[in-house]
């Protein structure tokens, strides 16, 4: 069995990563697949040597959706990047009340979420959902077993949040999130998470956010 590469992803291969000719490395198909290769002399193509167990893979048993408001283009890609390249395994864009809308551009996006997947050496691409308002979110949203939280820079924590058990981070706009909004988070059950006394871009947010989350979610599966 053979891998065929495209131009683009030969040319990356060659040149970013430098792989060699009749040097071994490793295939992700961003759906949790996983082999070894050896690249071939002159063509486009790679031997398939071993088709790697991913089951134990730590990646393969976290589960994290980031859900974010749309963002400046070039801040949002950004976001996307970071979520991707820390973990995340699901990205919900919305809307609230200061999103400032932007053209959303799904192929784009995967685009990037790809070149991230490449960087991090993950198996899984995340899935980018379509946007929804925020009040559907909540709406649809059942805060049990303390798996929702949202990033609040005013926050003080006073209740201790269980990061392990986080399985939805909600990061909000530039300009923050309204006191109706966190209020809602509040009624919904969602628990407030502060990073630091510094406030933070929401890209950078959602990038400590997300390591933080994925951490502790690898500690609480350690034996």
């Amino acid at each position: 069995m053979k891998v065929v590469f495209d131009e683009d992803e030969y040319r990356h291969l060659r040149r970013i990563f430098r792989i060699g000719t009749f040097e071994n490395f490793f295939v992700a198909d961003g759906k949790g697949h996983l082999v070894k290769c050896i690249l071939e002399s002159g063509r486009r193509e790679a031997e398939i040597l071993e088709v790697i167990d991913t089951f134990d893979f730590t990646e393969n048993k976290i589960s994290l959706t980031v859900s974010c408001s749309i963002l400046e283009k070039k801040k949002f890609e950004e976001l996307v990047y970071k979520s991707t390249e820390t973990g995340a395994r699901a990205i919900q864009p919305f809307f609230c009340s200061r999103t400032q809308w932007v053209l959303f551009n799904e192929d784009r996006l995967t685009k990037i979420m790809i070149s991230a997947l490449k960087q991090s050496g993950r198996i899984f691409l995340p899935e980018i959902k379509k946007p929804l308002p925020l009040a559907s979110l909540l709406s649809s949203e059942k805060a049990e077993n303390r798996e929702f939280c949202y990033m609040d820079m005013g926050a003080d924590n006073t209740e201790p949040i269980e990061l392990g058990k986080v399985k939805n981070l909600f990061i909000g706009p530039e300009g923050g999130w309204t006191e109706d909004e966190k209020q809602s988070f509040r009624v919904a059950g969602f628990q407030s998470l502060s990073i630091g006394y510094s406030t933070m871009r929401a890209e950078t947010a959602a990038a400590v956010g997300t390591a933080l989350i994925v951490q502790s979610q690898m500690k609480s599966l350690a034996p």
